[in-house]
């Protein structure tokens, strides 16, 4: 318990160090107001200064889907090598179509898939995996799996298309390659 009280002491106030935006979620039909933190895309070699990424824990983004929000959400991870190529890539598509994009980093400690705590830490995959279901691909060993980097929609709540690791064989060298990528992320940009 006393463990417990510290980690909200703790969370609490590095949460209201962080700036907050009030960002309009486009949808449809209706715009709601939700705040959320400005993401550090500087792993990724990214400058977020434009206000193109937010970040959702994984309990921010069961609720933005619970409110029947609608956006275009990234799903990655700490030290994830794909990530760090392909996110450039999916910035450029973004600025360009003026979305915002909302960035989940399943490794953050919020969302206890480190934890010491084996219990907690069973309890956040058990629900991650639940929750995410219908976007998770089956890994050979037939059990499903967190792939990353995966840019997925979400529409009045409801999980639209999604793209996991931008394409096959993707080769940074070729022109048409690099085409072929921005054009996959335009389509699932512009089909939300």
């Amino acid at each position: 318990m006393r463990k417990l009280a510290l980690l909200l002491l703790v969370l609490l106030t590095a949460c209201s160090s962080q700036e907050t935006t009030a960002v309009e979620t486009p949808s449809p039909t209706t715009t709601a107001t939700i705040e959320y933190e400005l993401a550090d895309m500087s792993e990724y070699g990214v400058d977020n200064s434009d206000g193109t990424y937010y970040y959702l824990s994984l309990t921010d983004l069961y609720q933005f889907i619970d409110n029947d929000q609608t956006g275009i959400v990234l799903l990655t991870m700490t030290g994830c090598e794909h990530c760090k190529r392909m996110i450039p890539y999916l910035t450029y598509v973004a600025r360009e179509e003026g979305v915002k994009i909302y960035y989940v980093n399943i490794l953050a400690e919020e969302n206890n898939f480190r934890s010491d705590d084996e219990l907690l830490r069973k309890a956040a995959y058990q629900e991650c995996f639940t929750r995410l279901d219908p976007i998770l691909e089956t890994a050979s060993d037939g059990e499903k799996t967190i792939y990353t980097p995966q840019v997925f929609q979400v529409n009045k709540g409801e999980f639209g298309s999604y793209n996991i690791g931008g394409i096959a064989d993707f080769d940074y060298s070729d022109p048409e390659s690099v085409d072929e990528l921005l054009e996959t992320y335009r389509e699932l940009i512009k089909g939300y």
